[in-house]
């Protein structure tokens, strides 16, 4: 079945923005930042779900698989370290545009992916 145009650039754009987080995490962090293990996923403490918060860097950080998979479980515990790392205004403006309703075209998704691409070289520094 031939993927429609929409799916195509959705799946482009969470592959541009996961590299990107996991990228900028390691070179802020250096590993996992709630464990140390070795970065392999980009964590999303609000679910991707939401189209509002899916591409929303302040919603995401790169994470080991262990914590990523914690976080369906506990993210009490990754909750309180946003809010140690950053503030409890930002965790609720997160949580607040989550929770609200946002539609992007095709085109607009597309223009995720690359700026998201072109971050992600930045970071990678391969501008």
């Amino acid at each position: 079945m031939k993927k429609s145009p929409r799916r195509i650039a959705v799946a482009n754009a969470d592959k541009w923005f996961s590299l990107f987080i996991r990228k900028y995490t390691k070179n802020k962090y250096g590993a996992c930042p709630f464990c140390g293990k070795e970065i392999e996923h980009c964590f999303h403490f609000f679910s991707r779900v939401a189209y509002s918060t899916r591409w929303l860097a302040t919603n995401a950080i790169g994470s080991c698989s262990a914590c990523n998979m914690r976080m369906e479980y506990a993210p009490y515990d990754f909750y309180r370290w946003y809010v140690k790392e950053f503030s409890q205004e930002m965790l609720d403006e997160v949580n607040k545009l989550h929770h609200t309703i946002v539609k992007f075209s095709t085109y607009e998704i597309e223009e995720k992916s690359e700026e998201f691409r072109k971050l992600y070289l930045e970071v990678k520094g391969d501008k």
